[in-house]
């Protein structure tokens, strides 16, 4: 069967909540309809945010990360950091994580005497609180601590004992990080990582609720449902799995999908059966849908195979060296990027147009544009158009 490609974008955009009139209600929701929201770069989740949701302000995102901890910040897909819900955590768990492997330990010379004593410390700082590591490292015995190196190529790497062992407790899911509540700035400023004991931070939440091959095959479930119709090779590049993998996964999955076709596209899709179900009830609006979405966001991100989102003569200009620039989308398609800028004191925001795009469309970009200075730092800022001719 093939598929009509407006009708399909637009039902990926209404999931996403990109799509006119379908911005989420609240937080969470927007969050658990894409999986998870990029959260490399702090500013991010928060842009992507105000292009899904109604009314957002930034301290909604820090309320439910930091007072109802409905949300978590996890590194996971792709060895990515995202803010994931609170009920997705066992499945990042158990697809991404692991216990203690010797290997890093012979790596940086540190024996497993050392790390169970420095574990034992850092765990018994934390107990009941969150530090920066700059603040355990005052709490620990000058002693214990020194410099690890180790060369990687022409280069020697360099850290202490302490952050390395911080890396292997994250890994193991036995400590989170998190940003400090209210650090969000617009520009590049590194604030520091706080760390938890993610016992102390989750109390009702079991690791272990669910099984590692189970986790796999709801991960591919949930990817589908926000993302889909996907190919297998999308399955395969956002949740990091080899395509053997993949194939095992999606046969487990085969009563639940169904395959597509996509008019004008030339690969296969597979989606959902209630999804499927949902699409061939939904009417597509007239309306233009036109967001500013961040660096990296999730729908940018969403695809391996992205020339139903762009063209394949801008791709290498939107996703430059593997990464998404912040991109102007219309209509589920990209057709340009854009990026603050400051000058002699004055905030501007530029925007560069790599499609040719019509007047109404510029109007209701400039529209959004302004919106989105206004959020970031709070006052007007400039708007500097680039269009192409």
């Amino acid at each position: 069967m093939k598929l009509d490609p407006l009708k399909v974008t637009q039902f990926v955009l209404k999931k996403q909540h990109l799509l006119a009139g379908f911005k989420a209600a609240g937080v969470v929701q927007a969050v658990r309809n894409v999986v998870g929201l990029q959260a490399t770069d702090v500013t991010t989740p928060y842009l992507s945010l105000f292009a899904r949701v109604k009314d957002f302000e930034k301290e909604h995102l820090d309320w439910e990360l930091y007072e109802r901890k409905s949300l978590g910040r996890v590194e996971c897909m792709r060895s990515t950091l995202f803010v994931v819900p609170k009920e997705f955590l066992p499945i990042a768990y158990q697809v991404y994580k692991g216990g203690l492997s010797e290997g890093p330990l012979r790596l940086w010379g540190v024996s497993l005497q050392e790390y169970e004593e420095l574990s034992r410390l850092v765990l018994e700082a934390l107990e009941g609180r969150t530090l920066t590591a700059t603040q355990i490292k005052g709490l620990l015995p000058a002693h214990v601590q020194r410099i690890l190196s180790r060369r990687v190529g022409k280069n020697v790497v360099r850290l202490t004992n302490i952050n390395f062992v911080l890396l292997l407790l994250l890994g193991q899911g036995t400590l989170l990080s998190m940003k400090g509540r209210g650090t969000w700035k617009p520009i590049s400023i590194i604030s520091p990582n706080y760390y938890a004991r993610f016992a102390d931070w989750f109390p009702d939440v079991n690791l272990n609720d669910v099984s590692r091959d189970e986790a796999r095959i709801r991960l591919v479930k949930l990817y589908l449902q926000s993302y889909g119709p996907a190919t297998e090779k999308d399955v395969g590049w956002w949740t990091g799995f080899n395509m053997e993998e993949v194939g095992r996964l999606l046969a487990s999955l085969e009563n639940e999908m169904v395959e597509v076709e996509i008019s004008g596209l030339d690969s296969r899709f597979i989606m959902l059966k209630s999804d499927f179900a949902e699409l061939e009830s939904f009417k597509p609006i007239r309306r233009p849908s036109v967001s500013l979405l961040p660096y990296e966001d999730a729908y940018v991100k969403g695809y391996r195979e992205r020339e139903r989102i762009v063209s394949q003569e801008i791709q290498d200009k939107v996703y430059l060296h593997g990464e998404a620039q912040p991109t102007i989308l219309v209509n589920g398609q990209i057709l340009g990027t854009w990026r603050f800028k400051e000058h002699q004191g004055e905030m501007t925001l530029h925007l560069t147009f790599m499609e040719k795009v019509k007047k109404p469309i510029v109007n209701l970009v400039r529209k959004e544009a302004a919106a989105v200075g206004k959020f970031t730092y709070g006052k007007k800022v400039r708007l500097i158009f680039n269009l192409k001719a």
